[in-house]
């Protein structure tokens, strides 16, 4: 049937698309995800944000995919997701150990994220301010945060979640060295900063 014939569009050229990209990300870039917590699997739908957004169009209307087209989306994946390595973003080098907020981001980063397949699919299936969420935070905001070197705010906005986790305990230790209320150095520390 017709539904049948879209799907293997959509899988013959994701499986062309696979090939166009470059090994170290190719799986990570082409993870497969849901519409939302509650919707059974759907064939086309990527959990990279930035990736489902390129292929979208042609998930819809897969007819429309030109081999042109194609390439070029696998150009702008491959950039994306090497910037994300060239920038050494998961070595978290950019943290230093002497700050207080800095020490724990990192801690809780490393705790769970060691890996570009970790941080693609961490915290997939969270819950956010606006109800649960069925997607990676590896999108357009986080690599434009990475492109202008701006790696804590890309951090921080890929974390934004479990901030409040991460951030409790730091209040309360930088609140008792520096003796400031604790919303003071929430305030200087993360909030001060574009999410």
């Amino acid at each position: 049937n017709r539904q049948k014939k879209k799907k293997e569009k959509i899988e013959k050229f994701l499986g062309d698309l696979s090939q166009l990209l470059d090994e170290p990300f190719r799986s990570e870039a082409l993870t497969r995800g849901y519409s939302n917590c509650f919707d059974k699997f759907e064939t086309g739908k990527m959990i990279v944000p930035f990736v489902n957004e390129l292929l979208k169009p042609y998930i819809d209307a897969p007819s429309k995919m030109k081999p042109s087209i194609l390439k070029e989306i696998a150009q702008m994946i491959n950039e994306k997701f090497r910037l994300i390595l060239d920038k050494n973003f998961l070595r978290l080098d950019f943290l230093s150990e002497d700050d207080a907020f800095e020490r724990r981001l990192k801690e809780s980063f490393n705790d769970h994220i060691t890996s570009l397949d970790d941080l693609v699919k961490f915290g997939q299936f969270r819950h956010h301010w606006a109800g649960p969420y069925c997607g990676s935070y590896v999108d357009e905001k986080f690599i434009s945060h990475l492109e202008k070197d701006s790696y804590i705010d890309a951090l921080v906005h890929y974390l934004r979640d479990f901030l409040y986790v991460t951030l409790v305990p730091v209040m309360r230790e930088c609140a008792k060295m520096l003796s400031q209320p604790s919303s003071n150095v929430l305030l200087d520390s993360c909030f001060r900063r574009d999410m």
